[in-house]
């Protein structure tokens, strides 16, 4: 059994050896004639030599028609010829200035202070008991005008910018007053005043 597998072992041994061997001298047989197909390579001066585009495309088409560069006998190019650079200076066209009008994305307005944006910006409706809650928050905003009037005092005008759309799905939300100390300030100022004038 064992010299079986030693055989197996050397014929397979053999089986790879010898037809490795065979292309090795073909190899070296058909090297000259592969060396012959292909031209000599340049030398270093011809490969690194610094020019423009426009004397490249010159020596290129100089070479292709005197045979110089090997690679045009065997792919012929016509490389066309160039029409020389005009002579007259560059006029510069003065058109007359166009001015377009731009609607801007947004709207700039004065404060408002008695506005019901649930109501007055997104729609929303309460039905029957709605002028009644509508009458209610235009008193409320009454009562608290000092406050709305003082707070940011010096900013007077407001933009759509942030809000949504007229007529977009929003929820109804509560929009409470921001908590500002010259708007209290005022506030208390008006309803001191009040009872002083009311007693």
């Amino acid at each position: 059994m064992k010299r079986i597998s030693a055989l197996a072992v050397g014929l397979a041994s053999a089986f790879f050896i010898i037809p490795s061997a065979a292309p090795a001298q073909d190899k070296g047989a058909q090297l000259p004639a592969i060396m012959d197909r292909y031209p000599p390579a340049p030398d270093p001066q011809r490969v690194f030599r610094l020019e423009s585009q426009s004397e490249l495309i010159e020596r290129m088409a100089r070479e292709s028609k005197t045979g110089e560069n090997p690679l045009s006998l065997k792919y012929p190019f016509d490389y066309p010829e160039y029409p020389a650079p005009s002579k007259e200076e560059f006029v510069v066209r003065r058109w007359e200035l166009l001015t377009e009008m731009v609607e801007p994305p947004y709207v700039c307005y004065r404060r408002l202070y008695f506005e019901q944006i649930n109501s007055e910006r997104y729609g929303w409706d309460l039905g029957l008991g709605h002028p009644l809650l509508s009458a209610g928050v235009f008193f409320w905003d009454v009562a608290w005008l000092p406050y709305h009037a003082f707070t940011e005092p010096f900013r007077r005008y407001e933009c759509n910018a942030g809000y949504c759309l007229p007529g977009d799905p929003v929820p109804l939300l509560l929009y409470p007053p921001e908590l500002n100390l010259p708007g209290a300030l005022a506030e208390a100022a008006v309803i001191g005043l009040g009872f002083a004038i009311f007693p």
